[in-house]
């Protein structure tokens, strides 16, 4: 379980910083000489937690802390965009994937907090920290030569860092402008294909390639599958995972080919009409609401929103090249 920390979490917190300076020498204290009070870190975490860009993530298992993820946010003006990360997970708990989830958790409160950059350091020769820092999208961006003493030996660090996606962090389209742009479309598309007969929406190009009437069952397709989204997001407080659905055996399953374009146009109308609806009421502060996509990444409400139009746009141009819509127009209904 992946949480952000709680002030009763303070013992626990700092019995686990004090076990893991025991047993690595990858963290910045060497065993017993970490000297916080119980008082001062109690203080520390209600500190950070009262901070708007800095948090403390903590893992959970079998009842007892057994990794963290501290977040540091800068203090000045051109820093509080940024922030410093510090990372541990106890040894008899590596290898299950506690690391990555720490930092999917950062990566969803990071969008929502305005954090666009996450830094941190690593000793050159700690490898496994560093291959799951790449996979995380971190980058090396330095190096610090001699900059700690570790049992005898000079160590050299890396500095590390990521600037977040701007489709995450900073919408170039708002949502208003999206519902404009969705409504818009249950306006135009239906008067674009209305003047069509049902022979030339219901010819495929190839034995295998969709009909334009297919292409907009498609489209009633999609709609469905992203209005239970946009719904979703609503009551849930995690992330929500995005998964694919089988494309091509819903539009044969669902026999668009065998239903008049009028049809399949009025559903695909009444579906966006309700998507419109749904998100112009959405609060605001729901907008950069995180869902993970299937490699891993984070995208916000409002960047799937905004690729639901891209996609819809994408599939018009298609229904467009098809019907040569913009030069020889053939089979006009009378």
């Amino acid at each position: 379980m992946i949480r952000e920390i709680l002030a009763s979490d303070a013992a626990a917190f700092l019995a686990l910083n004090k076990e893991l300076d025991k047993e690595t020498a990858y963290m910045l204290y060497e065993e017993n000489e970490r000297a916080t009070t119980l008082e001062q870190q109690k203080k520390m975490i209600t500190t950070f937690l009262k901070m708007p860009n800095s948090t403390i993530l903590v893992a959970e298992q079998d009842g007892r802390l057994v990794g963290h993820l501290s977040v540091i946010g800068g203090s000045v003006n051109r820093k509080k965009h940024s922030a410093y990360l510090a990372v541990g997970v106890l040894q008899s708990y590596g290898n299950r994937g506690i690391g990555t989830s720490l930092f999917k958790e950062m990566e969803r409160w990071a969008a929502q907090s305005g954090i666009k950059r996450v830094e941190l350091t690593v000793m050159t020769h700690n490898e496994p920290a560093i291959s799951l820092y790449k996979k995380m999208g971190f980058e090396i961006e330095g190096k610090k030569v001699c900059s700690l003493v570790v049992d005898g030996d000079l160590a050299d660090e890396y500095y590390m860092g990521k600037v977040f996606d701007k489709n995450v962090l900073k919408e170039e389209m708002n949502m208003e402008t999206t519902i404009v742009q969705l409504n818009e479309w249950v306006i135009k598309l239906p008067k674009k294909l209305e003047v069509f007969s049902e022979a030339a929406v219901s010819n495929r190009p190839a034995p295998k390639k969709w009909s334009p009437k297919e292409i907009v069952g498609h489209l009633c397709d999609s709609a469905i599958h992203n209005l239970q989204l946009f719904i979703n997001v609503q009551h849930e407080k995690t992330s929500l995972a995005l998964t694919s659905y089988k494309q091509n055996e819903w539009v044969e399953l669902q026999h668009y080919q065998d239903i008049s374009m009028e049809e399949i146009v009025a559903l695909w109308r009444s579906l966006n009409k309700q998507i419109a609806s749904v998100l112009s009421h959405i609060p605001t502060e729901k907008h950069m609401y995180q869902f993970e996509l299937e490699d891993g990444k984070f995208v916000s409400l409002q960047w799937l929103a905004k690729d639901y139009i891209a996609h819809l746009e994408h599939h018009i141009k298609q229904i467009d090249a098809q019907l040569l819509l913009g030069g020889e127009v053939n089979e006009k209904r009378t």
